[in-house]
């Protein structure tokens, strides 16, 4: 009753589009709800589950890709699910996108992430076209504490930690690269029959 006609005209002409901008922001609030529960599989952190990969490969890119410049595509294939610790595989898939975003830093071109599945064998791969690495370097990039990063900038902890979760799925993970052309680490997780699961 307060308000006088011009603010009430005004508030009436910028309503629909006020309702607009809040309902993309609710939606985009539920995705990210979504992508973090995917992400961390809320409450079962420490169970095993018979699940298929791509789900929380995706939702982990959707969550890292509104903060990075540098642009990500996703190229997953069909996979069949296995039993392992979802939140502990997507953990490795963000230090993976992690290490590829900071070896693109002043470069351009994008991350690729890819998946597929073998008769024995699930697995996933992230790409950059990075500054690379060289084979000295490659060879100890899993050593706990080391790092060639800046001292304050890095811990040598992330790819320690990848080893270890994908050593507990007895998986593998290969690296290969070359300095100035990029990296490709690719994860390798045995494939199990449907029985098997939990």
């Amino acid at each position: 009753k307060g308000l006088d006609g011009v603010a009430t005209t005004q508030l009436r002409e910028d309503l629909p589009d006020l309702i607009a901008e809040s309902r993309q922001g609710v939606q985009s609030m539920r995705r990210i709800v979504q992508d973090l529960t995917v992400f961390a599989r809320a409450g079962s952190a420490d169970a095993q589950e018979w699940v298929g990969l791509n789900t929380g490969i995706a939702a982990t890119v959707a969550l890292v890709l509104p903060q990075w410049k540098t642009p990500i595509s996703l190229d997953l294939g069909p996979l069949p699910n296995l039993t392992c610790h979802p939140a502990q595989i997507n953990l490795v898939v963000l230090q993976l996108l992690n290490n590829a975003a900071q070896a693109m830093q002043g470069r351009t071109g994008e991350i690729v992430v890819q998946s597929g599945a073998t008769a024995h064998e699930v697995w996933f791969a992230v790409m950059d076209a990075g500054c690379g690495m060289s084979d000295a370097v490659r060879m100890r990039v899993f050593e706990p504490f080391f790092t060639t990063r800046c001292v304050g900038q890095g811990y040598g902890m992330g790819l320690a930690l990848v080893w270890g979760i994908v050593q507990a799925h007895q998986g593998k993970i290969d690296v290969q690269s070359i300095p100035d052309v990029g990296t490709t680490v690719t994860v390798t997780l045995p494939r199990q029959p449907e029985d098997n699961a939990p």
